[in-house]
């Protein structure tokens, strides 16, 4: 089949046994399926396996998945709110190319004096020890010769984890 050849193959649910899907395919002859999952939500599936899917119940539940290319959830909006970004072992990145304007705003609307917005640095570990890294803010930057290069950070670190005599430290490091 040559790149500018398609094809979409409709299967409806006749005999009940299987849910009805749609077939794409296109360039490469790599077909893409738009399924109805069992719970009614809309899959949206590769020959890797689940890409993205759209939930029917805006009351419990995610409306909105994403997948990354293992078939494990990397992004999800929930009925409740409730927005994830997993992206397992690799950095989440939030690009802007606009000068002189915020790349990230936290806004809280609410009218009460409690606080908000708030930015929350959890460090969810299993084995909390004297000493760890909690989380840091980091300052980097191309040097003039294009290479990235880290000029300042600041640190959260517990000086203690003990439960009931939690302390930390927070530290300023600067390159010189």
């Amino acid at each position: 089949m040559a790149d500018s050849d398609k094809e979409i193959l409709i299967t409806p649910n006749v005999s009940q046994t299987s849910q009805p899907e749609i077939k794409l395919v296109g360039k490469d002859n790599s077909p893409m399926y738009l399924r109805v999952l069992d719970d009614n939500s809309l899959s949206f599936e590769g020959t890797e396996g689940q890409v993205f899917s759209i939930g029917p119940t805006m009351s419990s539940g995610d409306i909105f998945s994403v997948n990354d290319i293992s078939g494990i959830q990397s992004m999800a909006i929930n009925a409740d709110g409730t927005v994830t970004i997993d992206a397992q072992t690799k950095s989440t990145t939030i690009k802007n190319n606009a000068s002189a304007t915020s790349t990230l705003i936290l806004e809280n609307t609410n009218a009460d004096a409690v606080d908000g917005p708030i930015l929350e640095f959890y460090r969810n570990t299993p084995s909390p020890a004297d000493g760890d890294d909690t989380g840091a803010i980091v300052w980097s930057m191309q040097t003039d010769a294009g290479n990235k290069h880290e000029y300042g950070r600041i640190v959260m670190e517990y000086s203690d984890a003990s439960d009931g005599d939690e302390r930390g430290e927070l530290l300023f490091k600067l390159t010189e």
